[in-house]
């Protein structure tokens, strides 16, 4: 969907108070976080040269969202694969210390990678392919998804990096929302709306979620979403002939828009088929990758599976079959 930009003075006025939230600020109560960075970021490090900026995201990050059994998340935003990967493997990934040209050439066909750190999971993007994926012309769903929710600022290489970091964040919003409003009821809430436009990655992406995921990053953080989110929602409204706003602001009525609804099924078709080639990248990336959705399952569809060591050596051989059962038990979203 090639969506208007947001109007310059509300683009303004959004950026300026995103660019307040996002402050680094010490995550006194994530020392994890702080621990995270100081290795990955030390000069001895290879590729820590690279790193513009690290952003922690996720259900560790908000109070109520978090399980036992949750990961850290975090996204590590660099100035170029070729010097992220360039000095070796990464840290605690030593044994791929010579295929650091296969990793970034993985990064760049199909950003991001995924790595295991520790009890911590962190993803790699340039900053170059972030300020495309997060725009109308972002190949799939996946960082307009993740960029469009809350996260922190960890770590920052330069102050004006943060600038950067922020317009990608509102246009994944503003692409989120002008996405996801096609396919909402001819009458819908604001809240609805923003239900919707946080759903928006989920619908376009095979995932073992917990049906009340959305609702539960919406209760944890409803006034930011509101905040960034309603602004949005009227421009939209105020540029888009199909989409008109009640004389009591309490609800939208949407018109008839068959081109943007067939615009959104094509990039959602498109994201999940994105989605699936990604699963196989992970398991070349992610340590154990195998081990980890296996808890995920058991976590979110309190489904315990039990996997043949044989299957765990060989996971890109016979994880098919998982695939299956979860998409046949609607486990998979």
């Amino acid at each position: 969907m090639n969506a208007s930009p947001t109007s310059a003075p509300i683009h303004s006025r959004l950026e300026e108070q995103l660019r307040q939230t996002y402050q680094p600020q010490p995550l006194t109560d994530h020392a994890h976080a702080e621990q995270f960075v100081g290795e990955l970021t030390q000069t001895s490090e290879p590729g820590a040269a690279a790193i513009l900026a690290i952003l922690f995201y996720g259900s560790r990050l908000h109070a109520g969202m978090a399980t036992a059994t949750s990961t850290p998340d975090y996204y590590v935003i660099v100035d170029s694969y070729a010097g992220f990967y360039g000095g070796g493997g990464r840290p605690q990934e030593r044994r791929w210390h010579r295929l650091g040209w296969l990793h970034a050439q993985l990064n760049r066909m199909l950003p991001p990678n995924i790595y295991r750190y520790g009890s911590s999971k962190y993803s790699v993007i340039s900053l170059n392919d972030l300020e495309r994926e997060t725009s109308a012309r972002a190949a799939d769903v996946y960082h307009v998804g993740r960029f469009s929710k809350r996260l922190a600022v960890v770590y920052l290489k330069r102050p004006e990096v943060l600038s950067k970091i922020v317009r990608c964040c509102l246009h994944a919003m503003q692409q989120a929302v002008q996405r996801s409003l096609p396919l909402l009821p001819n009458r819908f809430s604001p809240d609805e709306a923003i239900l919707a436009a946080l759903r928006l990655s989920y619908t376009g992406e095979p995932r073992v979620e917990a049906t009340d995921k959305v609702k539960k990053i919406f209760a944890s953080q409803t006034e930011f979403y509101r905040q960034f989110f309603l602004p949005i929602l009227d421009d939209t409204a105020a540029k888009t002939t199909w989409l008109d706003q009640e004389r009591d602001k309490t609800h939208y009525r949407r018109g008839e828009c068959r081109a943007a609804q067939r615009q959104t099924k094509r990039f959602i078709r498109r994201s999940r088929r994105r989605a699936l080639l990604r699963w196989p990248k992970y398991v070349v990336t992610v340590k154990d990758w195998a081990g980890y959705m296996l808890v995920k399952i058991e976590r979110t569809q309190r489904w315990q599976i039990e996997v043949k060591p044989y299957e765990k050596r060989w996971p890109l051989l016979f994880c098919w079959k998982y695939i299956w059962l979860l998409r046949r038990k609607k486990m998979l979203k």
